[in-house]
């Protein structure tokens, strides 16, 4: 009777971790069709939530999954934030910030403007940009 009891038990375990691992796969995005730009997208909708009065100084450019963040955040914990945030977004592999913690000066050689911010001067300007 006992064995009977714990094959019971063993069985709503397996059934449960069975469904749970469906869901979750269901969940997933298939990232071979999603675009660098569909990503940039998510990432300034996501953060208009909690940053948009960030979101003129700070641009994002992606390629292949890659995120590279340059501009600045009005504090140590908005920086923090933002990185998270974007390590959160869906079909994003790795994450390359370059965020300050403060407005910095003209833009050096090998950058160019964008919005209040400078980027390297191969990247595209995302700041101001339509979703």
């Amino acid at each position: 009777m006992r064995q009977i009891s714990m094959l019971k038990t063993a069985l709503v375990i397996f059934s449960l971790m069975m469904a749970f691992n469906l869901g979750v796969s269901a969940q997933r995005t298939d990232c071979s069709k999603t675009t660098d730009d569909e990503i940039v997208k998510s990432i300034q909708e996501k953060m208009s939530v909690k940053y948009a009065d960030q979101l003129s100084h700070i641009n994002f450019s992606v390629e292949n999954g890659v995120v590279s963040i340059e501009g600045y955040t009005t504090s140590k914990k908005a920086k923090k934030d933002i990185e998270k945030l974007v390590k959160k977004i869906s079909c994003v592999t790795k994450v390359v910030s370059n965020l300050k913690t403060a407005a910095g000066g003209g833009c050096g050689a090998g950058s160019k403007p964008c919005g209040e911010i400078c980027i390297p001067s191969n990247q595209i300007c995302n700041i101001g940009r339509e979703s």
